[in-house]
This record gives C-alpha cells, structure tokens and sequence, in this order.
C-alpha cells in the first residue's frame, strides 16, 4: 500500500507510515527471543528424544530463517576444535531426504497452514523421525495434536509471520538445550547476547534522529544511502543467516528487489558482474561482517571488496557491528537489517507491512487445491 514517505527524522507517534504498527514489532525483538525461551520450557517431550543427532527445521520465510541463525549461532559457540550439532534446514514438500529415527524435524509455520510445512509432518513420521510443531494453530496444530506431536504453541502478537522470527529462535534454542544438543553455555551466552542487543537497539530505534547533536543512527543512515537502489548484501559464514533475512526484509517491508553474496565465493564470479555500468548504476552493496570468529583471510576480503566495488563506481556501505561476541554480532546484524528495511520503507512512501503478492499467491494456490481435490 502507498503511502505518503516519510521523514526519518520526525517519526511522531500517530503511525504515519506505519498503520500496522510495523516499527512496534522489530523494537520488541530483543524481548521476544526471550519469550520464545521462556515460553518452551514448558514443553515436555518423551524420553526417546534424547537419541536425536541431527536436528532439521522445516518451514518457509522467517520460519526457515529463524533455523539459519540458530545452526550459525550453535556454529559460534561450540570451541573451534569441536563440530557443532548437525542443523539443516529444509524450505521444500515432503521430508528432508536425510530425515530418520536419529533425527528431530521442528516443522514451523505461524499460520499453521502453510503447505510445505503440512507436507513434512506425515513425510518426516513415514522416515521414523522425531517430530516437534512450532505454530499459532490451523491445520498444522490440529494434526500434531491428532498425531500427539509435542506443539510448542507460538503467541499471537497481532504481526504477519516475519514477526515471529524472534520468539522461534528464541524457543529452537531451549529445544535444542533441553535435548542436551546445543552447548551448555547457551543460555548465558543467549542472556549476554539479548542485554547487549537491547543497550545496542537504541542508536537504531526510531527515537534516536541525526537532528540531535551527536547522535547518529547507523540504521537511518544506511537506509537514506540505500533510497532508488537495488541492495546487495555480502557476508561471510557466520553471518549468513542474517544476510538472508536482510534480504527478505527488503523484499517483504520495503517492496524492493534484493540479493545476497557470500565471500569468499564471490571473489570467484560474482564480483566481476559489477564491471557492467548500466546495471551496476542501480545497485548498493552492503557489506555485513565480518564475522569476528571467521578464519582472518576473510577479513581481508571485505576491505578488498570494498575498494574495488568504490573503484567501480559502486555505492559500497560497511555498517559498523559492535557485539564483543560472535552471537551478539549477529543478532546484531539480524536487527540492524530490520530497522534499515523498514526506514526505507517510509523512505519509499509503502506501508511496511502488507504483502499483496504474496496474499494473492496463496489464494491462488488454495483455488487450485480445492480444483484439484477428488469430488470438488
């Protein structure tokens, strides 16, 4: 929906630009990977759970992204000499192909009527896996509770999916601890992580203006910087899950087009794709990270990327993460790109949170079903 833009720098609390209270939800961030937490502990699972080795999670969107940065949170705080717990994440029909009585599948879906997700449940059981729902309801909560599958239920806080990220983090985390798969030192790490990201959230939030002396907001910064271009964000292992919801943030808040990049790999094709003028004139690139627990190599192909991008006349952006640990950088990241998708979203005059491709996919989807259901 078009709305009229908006100055950054006088957001006053009628909701201009924000009808549905977008900007409420991702100030509330911090708070819900907490609530997630706590809320799961009440989750009582049998005792066969404890033989799972390899976790899936399955689900699309933010669902399937909240996995991401659970696998590269664990990946960050297991000792370097040890190998973090096998996480994969599955965004297709069906079970994971590696899906067995050794696995959990954490099927996700808010809504609790997404196909792909409603698909997994009998998939994965057919395979022998374990099986945990994380959902608001629907069909997806009715069949757990006829199948008696544990259901982590999710809140309503009144947001569409992507707002849901946080509390499933926050939730898969307890999980995993609870089944003695994800470190020891999660949950202090997680606690040291979450103060830090809100002590950090107010040179991003809405109050902070670059009207007041002093005061810059990194996140309104970058997203005056990124107003008519197409971003391209770049980032490394160990924060690429945040680049993804980067990524779809754009797309979903801000209406824009958006991709990503990973080094090193883009310094093996994808760099040279920007030497083409009339296309590389609309793009901005981001450079996330870099991950401060990556091999050091990596560090220097961010600044190397950085000065060739600049050379190619490319607007090249490398916002500052302050986190003193691997886990507070990329909830961080994670966060940072929330606020910079939604300011260019008032920047760009759009509502940020409709989503009315993605309401009329859905619909469509559900008509042909229904067509395509003996009898009807």
């Amino acid at each position: 929906m078009q709305v009229a833009s908006i100055d950054l720098d006088d957001l006053s609390a009628d909701g201009r630009g924000d009808p549905s209270g977008m900007g409420g939800h991702i100030a509330a961030f911090p708070q819900r990977i907490m609530q997630g937490w706590n809320g799961a502990v009440s989750l009582n699972l049998p005792d066969d759970f404890c033989s799972v080795r390899h976790v899936v999670v399955q689900g699309m969107g933010g669902s399937a992204i909240a996995g991401d940065i659970v696998a590269e949170a664990l990946d960050a705080l297991c000792e370097p000499s040890e190998a973090g717990p096998r996480i994969d994440v599955f965004r297709d029909y069906g079970a994971h192909p590696a899906a067995g009585p050794e696995s959990l599948v954490i099927v996700m879906s808010h809504s609790g009527r997404t196909e792909e997700a409603l698909s997994g449940v009998e998939a994965s059981r057919e395979r022998g896996a374990h099986l945990i729902v994380m959902t608001g309801g629907g069909p997806l909560g009715d069949a757990a509770r006829d199948s008696g599958i544990p259901i982590a239920m999710m809140p309503e806080n009144g947001g569409p999916p992507r707002t849901y990220l946080p509390y499933a983090l926050g939730a898969i985390l307890r999980i995993l601890v609870e089944l003695g798969i994800a470190p020891p030192n999660t949950e202090s790490a997680l606690n040291d992580a979450v103060a830090e990201l809100e002590t950090r959230q107010a040179d991003f939030d809405t109050g902070c203006n670059q009207t007041e002396a002093g005061r810059v907001n990194p996140a309104k910064e970058l997203a005056r910087a990124l107003t008519g271009r197409i971003p391209v964000i770049v980032s490394a292992r160990g924060l690429e899950s945040a680049a993804r919801r980067w990524k779809t943030q754009f797309n979903e808040n801000a209406k824009t087009p958006a991709w990503t990049e990973e080094l090193p790999e883009m310094h093996h094709n994808a760099i040279v794709g920007f030497e083409q003028p009339d296309l590389s004139d609309n793009l901005a690139v981001v450079l996330l990270g870099p991950p401060s627990a990556h091999p050091n190599g990596i560090h220097d192909r961010y600044a190397i990327s950085r000065d060739i991008l600049t050379q190619l006349g490319v607007p090249t952006h490398w916002p500052t993460l302050t986190g003193a640990t691997p886990l507070s950088r990329l909830l961080e990241a994670v966060l940072l790109g929330d606020y910079v998708s939604y300011y260019l979203a008032l920047v760009n005059g759009v509502d940020p949170t409709p989503t009315l491709a993605l309401d009329s996919i859905k619909a469509q989807i559900r008509r042909s079903a229904r067509h395509d259901t003996p009898g009807q």
